[in-house]
């Protein structure tokens, strides 16, 4: 995760990808904290789909969404 958070901006269109496509849960939970670490614009909505999704778990992804600080996601909460 270090070197995905050191890519910054080059790693969200992958990481986005990751979280909406891959069907694993423990890479949709490693995709989702790092687009929250590196707080990611535009992130939220992904996130939010994957946990309604069922691909990305609640812990993880309130984890994501804290980290990401987006106001646009509170309702989720």
């Amino acid at each position: 995760r270090d070197a995905l958070e050191s890519a910054g901006e080059r790693a969200v269109a992958p990481l986005l990808a990751a979280l909406e496509s891959y069907g694993q849960p423990n890479v949709a939970a490693g995709a989702a904290l790092v687009l929250g670490a590196t707080k990611a614009k535009g992130a939220g909505p992904y996130v939010v789909r994957a946990m309604r999704q069922g691909s990305l778990g609640s812990h993880e992804g309130l984890r994501a969404l804290a980290d990401l600080g987006d106001r646009s996601t509170l309702p989720t909460v």
